[in-house]
């Protein structure tokens, strides 16, 4: 159970990571 509920964080955790970095990457546009 517990590895479930770290796989389901990391994953979250990288979603936003990338949402973080191409963020600011469109705005410079």
């Amino acid at each position: 159970m517990a590895i479930v509920l770290m796989d389901h964080l990391l994953r979250h955790r990288a979603q936003n990571a990338a949402v973080r970095v191409s963020t600011p990457v469109l705005g410079q546009r």
